[in-house]
């Protein structure tokens, strides 16, 4: 619980706070988890047929949980209920959402709780535990995630633990400014057809807190957009190896199809649907390793030309990284669009 806050604080730069009523003690209820399944099989499995095995019993674990849990707990303070499994409970290899409502408590007194329990998986890497509840938390405040890279370990939203390239518990730039945690200062918004000269812009990393500019978002078609975000391998993303250093670009597009999770889904891939996709800086190649987000890196004098703009690298300061946006040839410019909005509102952006 004290993690998820103080990464809530950081993902908010202090405008949210997880707040929590701990249950100190194990809660024992007096039911076999094997009479009430919650699995396809002895690994996590993702597809529907799955989830429909399982939705039958979600509802009444979650109430069994609920009704065990201590009385004096303030259940209309409360918005969910998180238990943790004990490791002996092997028929929950899937997580245990119940959105339903209606659940009692243990006053018998009907709720609006929202119910998540992790799944035993978490448990190979326990120490982790809290990420993996961070990643959910997120789904569940309306977040898509799973992109860009999905795969990638560069934010909370793709993976949620360490894989051989690192791991990052930071949110990424787009569903931040989303949650509307960015102050509105701190979000450079470019529109092409207003470029004329180049512009000039300082990220300081989504590893640090604050600072005066955190994005950049250049709306480039109906509901599509770049995002420029500078990140460093410290503070949440201290895990990285060192060449994880630089600017991330990706492409947004909020009216595209998005598919959470898919068979043989590998990091970057626009096999699998994804409302964003990170971009190589020009003259990379391509790298097929899933986990690896290595050449979508810009560093210093590399430039990244998308959608009628090129993107510059220009320095990488001790604190910030120096950015340079510039036209392309007037004549093959994107036309900027009239984005929702809701989305890619200039009025936002």
């Amino acid at each position: 619980a004290k993690k998820m806050t103080d990464l809530g604080h950081h993902w908010s730069q202090g405008n949210f706070t997880y707040k929590f009523q701990i249950v100190e003690d194990w809660v024992e209820v007096p039911a076999n988890h094997a009479d009430y399944p919650i699995s396809a099989g002895d690994d996590v499995d993702h597809s529907a047929e799955a989830y429909a095995l399982a939705e039958k019993n979600i509802e009444k674990v979650s109430q069994l949980i609920v009704e065990n849990l201590p009385a004096n707990l303030d259940f209309e303070a409360a918005d969910i209920v998180v238990p943790v499994w004990s490791t002996n409970i092997t028929e929950f290899t899937m997580p245990v959402t119940w959105r339903g409502g209606g659940l009692r408590d243990p006053n018998g007194r009907r709720t609006d709780l929202l119910f998540m329990g992790n799944s035993t998986y978490m448990h190979d890497s326990l120490e982790y535990t809290w990420s993996v509840i961070a990643h959910d938390f997120l789904h569940l405040q309306g977040l898509n995630e799973h992109a860009p890279g999905a795969t990638f370990a560069t934010h909370i939203g793709s993976m949620h633990r360490p894989s051989e390239f690192g791991w990052s518990a930071i949110m990424n730039s787009w569903e931040t400014f989303l949650l509307n945690w960015f102050d509105e200062s701190q979000i450079h918004c470019i529109q092409i057809k207003e470029i004329t000269e180049p512009q000039e812009v300082m990220l300081t990393p989504l590893e640090t807190f604050g600072g005066e500019r955190k994005t950049i978002i250049i709306p480039t078609a109906d509901y599509k957009a770049l995002v420029v975000e500078s990140r460093r391998p410290v503070g949440y993303s201290d895990t990285w190896p060192a060449e994880h250093s630089g600017l991330l670009v990706y492409e947004v597009d909020t009216d595209t199809d998005h598919l959470d999770h898919g068979p043989n889904q590998c990091s970057n891939s626009r096999e699998n649907p994804k409302w964003s996709y990170y971009l190589l800086p020009d003259g990379a190649k391509e790298n097929y390793k899933c986990n690896n987000p290595e050449p979508y890196f810009m560093q210093p004098g590399e430039t990244l030309t998308h959608s009628g703009v090129v993107i510059e690298m220009a320095h990488a300061g001790d604190e910030v990284d120096y950015v340079r946006v510039s036209p392309t040839d007037q004549d093959e410019l994107a036309p900027s669009g009239n984005a929702r909005s809701n989305t890619l509102g200039s009025d936002q952006a």
